[in-house]
């Protein structure tokens, strides 16, 4: 390949082209109105990209790895003008379609090619992470290493009288989705937390997040196995009473913070799960958040982008945008995650679930600790939180954003974890000198959720991560762990350190104190539309129309 067309395309590390198809017409969608483009089209080992030929521009480029859809449309030989090609729909529910001259061109050979690479799974591919880090001097492995279990404990004081680090899932068999160190109460022994674990959905028994000064801790769990016949296990319940033992001012209540709807909760009975009776937990006060589930975040989400593929000029766009809730929904959680600061604050632990413990949970406790301990608000603190609550904790990355799938319709992908990073992009702009990191790193991480393009977001869990894989690759097979073989995006991260720094961070010990109301909150234009230019001024719209709905 001439190397001005690998400078023209941009060329990452370990990136080579795959196939080319010229003459090919770009039917671009653009606030209800399709635009057509003519230009040559490239699939290489990590994107697609669509090359204006006049003005030598790139007009669109796609990391395979954000595609979730691949669709044919048309037939050979049809005479109905621009119908002959192929569409793709990425995960942020973009939408592109391909027009071929049906008598003189073929989209088979590109077409296959595109699906190979982008749903790698499906023919026991390897994802273009793997390529990009070969040779694997190319990666930084201190990188990998930026979140060490122990050093975060000895920061917060564990161990000590009231915390102990259990070694109990070193080879992650009590619970294949936590990690293999993690921390209880001191005085139950690892024979209790096995069996508390066994009375835990997954098995995800409860463990540490972080320890407040004042002794009040964030602890996290997944839903009980109570069923309708109200079962009960006195380990659990000893667990659960031995970290309210263990908080130094108020050792009278503990607060559960169930994330769900109640009407959720009550739901899961049929399946033997459910919540915590007050009989069984008489020390305990439940608390139910009202966070919706993975099913209503998706949808959500889909409806916003839609909403900002429409002419922001017209009044659709307002209507589209309020119908989304996305906003509402932002709202439910950073308001559960400001209910446990306060309770932390005032020296009142907390245990926070929602069904499995590995979305809404993760959600509540990162921001939570993010508002209490200004650690996590630097560049290297929040990296460690992610690696910590999201990774570490057994986030599926890998299932909730369908990496290598071909199955889009897979009713358990669902943008959690950008929901996330929306609640904490709410929170920069709130407290804007208190985050040491900037929006570009806020949207460099979303972008490298789906791309595929580092290891870091690959797996669904510590266990996935660390265990020892052999991928097949177009120059053979390459055996090893995702750490071994690829790069993390915290070391692209630290590349560039420069571009991700906040200017106006003014390093403080406080703890945030956030007064939540839909004035505060804001649409995150350049996260989900195409023109965030234009569609910014038109956030004082969708406040108020929020607010007259509330």
């Amino acid at each position: 390949m001439p190397i001005v067309l690998e400078s023209a395309l941009n060329f990452l590390h370990g990136e080579q082209l795959a196939h080319t198809d010229e003459n090919v017409i770009l039917a671009l969608p653009e606030w209800g109105n399709t635009t057509h483009i003519f230009g040559q089209l490239f699939v290489t080992t990590y994107k697609l990209v669509f090359r204006v030929i006049s003005s030598e521009e790139n007009k669109l480029s796609i990391p395979l790895g954000s595609i979730s859809k691949i669709e044919k449309v048309g037939r050979k030989g049809s005479k109905k003008e621009n119908s002959y090609g192929f569409e793709v729909y990425t995960k942020n529910y973009r939408q592109y379609r391909f027009i071929y001259n049906p008598t003189k061109q073929s989209r088979k050979k590109l077409v296959e090619c595109l699906r190979s690479l982008s749903f790698y799974n499906e023919n026991e591919g390897v994802p273009f992470a793997f390529q990009h880090g070969q040779p694997t001097s190319f990666i930084n492995k201190q990188s990998w290493s930026i979140y060490d279990f122990k050093k975060e404990m000895s920061r917060l004081g564990v161990p000590n009288q009231q915390w102990r680090i259990t070694e109990i899932n070193q080879n992650f068999e009590i619970c294949p989705t936590y990690p293999a160190l993690f921390s209880v109460p001191a005085e139950c022994s690892d024979e209790d937390c096995i069996a508390a674990s066994q009375f835990r959905s997954k098995g995800r028994m409860q463990a540490l997040s972080w320890l407040h000064k004042n002794g009040a801790s964030i602890s996290r769990c997944s839903q009980p196995r109570v069923g309708f016949m109200g079962k009960r296990s006195s380990a659990d319940e000893n667990l659960i009473r031995n970290i309210l033992m263990g908080t130094v001012k108020n050792k009278n209540t503990i607060h559960i913070l169930d994330a769900r709807p109640r009407r959720n909760a009550v739901a899961n009975q049929a399946k033997g799960l459910g919540y915590e009776y007050d009989s069984s937990y008489p020390f305990a006060e439940l608390e139910f958040l009202n966070i919706q589930n993975i099913h209503v975040v998706r949808e959500s989400l889909r409806k916003i982008c839609e909403a900002y593929s429409l002419n922001p000029e017209n009044d659709d766009w307002l209507h589209q945008a309020e119908q989304s809730h996305w906003l509402h929904h932002v709202k439910s959680v950073l308001a559960g995650a400001i209910r446990i600061v306060r309770l932390v604050r005032s020296g009142t632990s907390v245990l926070v679930h929602c069904s499995d413990g590995w979305d809404r949970t993760a959600q509540l406790t990162s921001l939570s600790m993010l508002m209490l301990d200004p650690y996590y608000r630097t560049l290297d603190g929040i990296q460690v939180l992610i690696e910590k609550e999201w990774l570490s904790f057994g986030h599926k990355f890998a299932r909730r954003y369908g990496h290598g799938n071909a199955n889009h319709g897979d009713d358990q992908r669902s943008p959690v974890f950008t929901q996330f990073v929306d609640c904490l992009w709410q929170l920069t702009n709130y407290f804007p000198t208190s985050f040491e990191f900037n929006e570009n790193f806020l949207l460099i991480v979303v972008e490298h959720v789906t791309s595929c393009l580092f290891g870091t977001f690959l797996s669904n869990c510590e266990a996935d991560r660390l265990r020892v894989r052999v991928w097949h690759s177009s120059k053979g097979p390459i055996a090893g762990t995702v750490s071994d073989k690829t790069r993390s995006l915290w070391q692209f991260i630290s590349e560039q350190k420069h571009k991700f720094v906040n200017a106006l961070y003014e390093p403080s010990k406080q703890e945030l104190n956030m007064t939540l109301s839909m004035l505060h909150l804001r649409l995150w234009a350049k996260c989900y539309s195409v023109r965030p230019e234009v569609l910014i001024s038109r956030e004082v719209l969708i406040w108020l129309l929020l607010i007259i709905k509330i």
